[in-house]
């Protein structure tokens, strides 16, 4: 009986060693494992389209917002007019993007930077005084923009 609990006193202290050894392995795995996930945590896009008809025009835009970037296209269709399809890459502050436009129109391609406010179901582009630097269209000042007097874009189901 001496015999058998002493067997059972050193059976009891090595499976209680191995459950500790266990728990700190699978402790340190865990924290790998968590700061792996930190590092490749992926970013999905939040996809929108907007579009506005103003008599025979169109106009569409279609955004792919992350967290602090945003990119899409963007088509001026208008009827009587050239018609300028382009591109855009830029940053996220809030709800405003501001990005450079790289379009075609008239057999020329061409950058301006773009701002938009993002409100609801609305993309409503931001206007005033532009400068050329660079090749470039840029606004003078892109915080003293004007909301509301240009485009307003209702969202819509993407499609194209």
């Amino acid at each position: 009986t001496m015999k058998t609990s002493s067997l059972f006193l050193i059976a009891s202290a090595l499976f209680v060693f191995s459950c500790k050894n266990q728990n700190t392995r699978s402790a340190e795995t865990n924290s790998k494992i968590d700061s792996l996930a930190t590092e490749v945590k992926p970013v999905f896009p939040i996809i929108a389209c907007y579009e506005e008809i103003a008599g025979k025009d169109t106009f569409r835009l279609k955004v792919e917002r992350y967290e602090t970037t945003a990119k899409g296209s963007m088509d001026y269709l208008f009827s009587e007019k050239d018609q300028s399809r382009g591109s855009f890459v830029g940053m996220m502050k809030g709800d405003t993007l501001v990005a450079d436009y790289t379009f075609n129109a008239e057999g020329t391609s061409s950058v301006r930077e773009i701002v938009f406010l993002f409100f609801r179901d609305k993309a409503v582009e931001g206007y005033g005084p532009v400068v050329e630097e660079n090749g470039r269209m840029r606004f003078q000042d892109v915080h003293g923009l004007t909301f509301g007097e240009g485009l307003n874009l209702q969202q819509v189901e993407c499609i194209h």
